[in-house]
């Protein structure tokens, strides 16, 4: 079996709570998966992206795939990231090399984007507040 390893990818934030979110997000998908998880930032918290690919090339890991946990597509999903990873301008996948010399495929997944699993947690949080009156 292959070897994985994803890169979760977060905005960052001045106020640590979108980290701390983003890292709760990597351990609760570390319980499902045996897919090593690196989480990154593209901003304001660390690790950044490039320490988290340093991280990963450190490892015996096989194939990389950048996950961003956005929402919707826009400049840090078309162009950011993608830069970040040394992918070609308009290409959602590359090469990393790694202190071995292996070359291992990296692959960008799409961002969170409407879906009815975030429909619903949405619609959950509405119901947990009540008005008072």
């Amino acid at each position: 079996m292959t070897k994985r390893g994803l890169l979760l990818i977060g905005h960052g934030s001045r106020t640590g709570d979108s980290a701390a979110v983003l890292r709760k997000t990597a351990a609760l998908m570390m319980e499902k998966t045996n897919c090593r998880i690196f989480p990154a930032f593209l901003e304001f918290d660390l690790p950044s992206v490039t320490d988290a690919i340093n991280a990963v090339k450190r490892t015996d890991v096989e194939e990389v795939v950048a996950v961003p946990m956005l929402l919707a597509r826009g400049t840090h999903t078309e162009k950011t990231i993608p830069e970040l990873l040394g992918m070609a301008p308009g290409k959602k996948e590359g090469e990393l090399l790694f202190d071995d010399g292996r070359i291992v495929q990296i692959r960008c997944a799409d961002p969170i984007g409407a879906d009815t699993v975030l429909a619903d947690i949405l619609l959950s949080r509405a119901e947990a507040v009540t008005f008072r009156s």
